[in-house]
């Protein structure tokens, strides 16, 4: 009985990110939201190695740039083959979320071509986020130098 409530449970999360996705590509349109799934899908395993490296430990720029330069350094056929072993593997966030890959399909057939919203006033947001982007940095760089210099 419990195993037939997990599923169920799953089920209806996988149709609620279903959902998620849609109300994201209504508002940034279905490129931009497929784009974003893409990311997810092709560039964890990048950023995971940044993170891991000593780079944040030790760095002394804009944590940010660095870790923009090093994904942005990842070669093509290598971001394919990502999207290649996602697709083989049904790779999923988690097991409440459908396989990426079926997301971004999924996504990329909704006739939201144009977003609706504008990047009108975003240097306020960007601000905002800055703020954030900085607290996060700092502790990002703390918490890998403790385990570094234990």
């Amino acid at each position: 009985m419990i195993f037939l409530l997990e599923l169920l449970l799953n089920r209806s999360s996988q149709h609620a990110e279903y959902r998620a996705d849609e109300m994201q590509a209504q508002v940034a349109g279905s490129a931009a939201a497929a784009s974003l799934l893409d990311v997810l899908t092709t560039r964890t395993r990048s950023v995971e190695g940044f993170l891991a490296s000593s780079a944040v430990a030790v760095g002394t720029g804009n944590l940010w740039t660095a870790l923009r330069s090093h994904v942005d350094a990842v070669a093509d056929t290598e971001l394919e083959r990502h999207r290649e072993s996602a697709r083989l593997e049904k790779t999923g966030v988690d097991t409440t979320h459908p396989p990426t890959y079926l997301r971004m399909q999924r996504v990329l057939a909704l006739p939201y071509p144009v977003p609706r919203v504008s990047a009108a006033g975003s240097e306020q947001i960007e601000g905002e986020l800055d703020k954030a982007a900085g607290r996060v940095a700092r502790r990002l760089r703390e918490d890998a130098q403790s385990v570094r210099y234990r």
